[in-house]
């Protein structure tokens, strides 16, 4: 993946003349009124970035549209145009970015040429991003191809400074959402539709402000601003189930029952209330569930579970299954509905790593992942400053103040793959103790500052030499509230020293035991 920068105002390429109409001016006509509106309800329903910086007395905030060149995008662009001056509260920034997915040839160069001419004449800053060349004619699904997208805008926000991506989805596509959606099945959840904004990544939020504007009024604007726009022949292509329900469904539709759209709107608002209430329910069930005598995040009291109403307890099953990274399906959580409700309970294996098993009056989730035969529990106090033994695996932890400790400076960037650390203590929730990993274990990686789930993290790396069975029982020293050190393996951001040092740790082999521990 590559990415070109284009700013200023190039003159038009040919084979990619953009049109003769004019920048747009700062009119407010109503399509902008209406781009305007959304606009305002998605940056308030937005999470916090930190993007709003004063100038002038006055908030500005920095919009990166996606780009494609079609008419969706390219009206959105003029409108935002026309909005820069903002409102009292606010101004914006407006700046672009193009993928181009080498999918479509030669049309694909023309699309770019287009987005790069248009943005030269309106003076918009514009980062045009390459999709790997080596994708070209490559077998992926549509969801995998906006994934990668999405990838990539994030990585233009960043370098351009925005921490807004705006996509052009309207009234139309959310439709057209709704309607594969129910062909293909789903839930209320499905229902739903598109949000107005959500999360993309670290520090970046995707908003959509021309959900409530239909595509014949992107088009009506264009040709307000006598602006032509690209057409992406591959729309045009009914083999793709998106454009088969553009094409050949809703046209039907829309001629028995003309602005079903907007009802079909109200209708996902209905249930997106619903929803977001039933969401608040289960996440209390979760917790409720994880709380009770001898229960946690893997082992559930089942009469607690049928206890809840149904409604409830098939969502329950369905985050659970997503915070397993097991694929949700209505068979799938009828079948685990099915066997909570056998009195004899039973069994399902979920993917490679998870099975559920009802037994003993107990819903357990398995990892197999850990060996079943893993050694009893092990949780050792740690002495600071002191050694501690820690005879369940031959070994002991000394803790020295930095003070006393041999070097006089610590490493800026300590070797994680060490059995010694330099650390500050200074943050960490006291007492430290030495146990076993156990599920839901989380971890702040060297470096990122973020929580993760420290099952994947060790997943992804495994020390050289190290079999399954020694890598599954690693020793952890872990705080009050996570994991801190994997002795050999990695060093919590949470230790990290940015002063002075606190402390000097050392991972020690017992007399007679010279093994590196994984």
């Amino acid at each position: 993946m590559s990415r070109d920068t284009r700013r200023g105002a190039a003159k038009s390429r040919a084979g990619g003349q953009p049109g003769s109409g004019a920048p747009p001016a700062g009119g407010r006509s109503p399509f902008v009124e209406q781009v305007a509106d959304g606009l305002a309800a998605a940056l308030a329903a937005a999470p916090a970035t930190g993007a709003e910086a004063p100038s002038g007395g006055k908030a500005v905030v920095r919009l990166m549209v996606a780009f494609s060149g079609g008419p969706d995008s390219t009206a959105l662009l003029g409108a935002l145009l026309a909005l820069r001056r903002g409102d009292g509260a606010r101004s914006y920034e407006i700046c672009a970015c193009h993928v181009n997915h080498h999918l479509r040839g030669e049309e694909s160069d023309r699309d770019e040429r287009f987005c790069q001419d248009l943005a030269a004449r309106w003076s918009v800053p514009l980062v045009v991003q390459h999709m790997g060349m080596g994708l070209a004619g490559a077998a992926f699904s549509e969801a995998e191809a906006r994934d990668r997208r999405y990838a990539l805008l994030s990585a233009a926000a960043r370098e351009l400074g925005a921490a807004f991506v705006l996509a052009a989805h309207t009234l139309d596509d959310q439709a057209e959402t709704l309607l594969f959606r129910l062909l293909r099945g789903t839930g209320p959840t499905g229902l739903v539709g598109m949000a107005p904004c959500r999360r993309l990544s670290d520090g970046t939020a995707l908003i959509r402000p021309l959900l409530a504007i239909t595509r014949a009024e992107c088009l009506a604007f264009l040709e307000e601003l006598q602006q032509v726009a690209v057409h992406d022949s591959s729309n045009d292509n009914p083999d793709y189930a998106r454009n088969y329900i553009r094409a050949r469904l809703i046209p039907s539709i829309r001629e028995r029952f003309p602005g079903f759209e907007g009802r079909l709107n109200q209708l996902r608002q209905l249930v997106a209330a619903d929803e977001a209430l039933l969401a608040g329910l289960t996440g209390a069930a979760l917790a409720e569930l994880a709380s009770g005598p001898g229960c946690d995040a893997e082992r559930w009291d089942l009469r607690r579970f049928l206890s809840l109403p149904e409604a409830i307890r098939g969502r329950v099953l369905a985050r659970s299954l997503e915070a397993r990274a097991v694929a949700v399906t209505f068979e799938r959580v009828q079948r685990l509905l099915d066997i909570c409700n056998e009195p004899r309970g039973g069994a399902l294996s979920l993917n490679g790593v998870w099975d559920l098993r009802v037994e003993g009056g107990s819903i357990l989730w398995i990892d197999k992942s850990v060996p079943p035969d893993s050694p009893p529990a092990l949780e050792v106090q740690v002495r600071i400053p002191g050694t501690t033994p820690v005879l369940g695996v031959g070994r002991a932890l000394r803790v020295k103040r930095w003070e006393t400790a041999e070097n006089s400076a610590p490493p800026p960037f300590p070797d994680q793959r060490s059995l010694e650390a330099v650390v500050d203590l200074s943050a960490a929730s006291l007492p430290l103790v030495v146990r076993n990993r156990r599920p839901g274990d989380r971890f702040r990686p060297f470096g990122t500052g973020r929580q993760v789930k420290l099952k994947k993290f060790l997943h992804n790396h495994k020390v050289k030499g190290c079999s399954e069975d020694e890598f599954a029982r690693a020793v952890v020293l872990a705080d009050q509230e996570e994991v801190l050190w994997v002795p050999g393996v990695a060093l919590s951001d949470k230790l990290r020293v940015t002063g002075r040092p606190t402390h000097g740790l050392a991972w020690l082999a017992l007399a007679g035991d010279d093994a590196q521990l994984c």
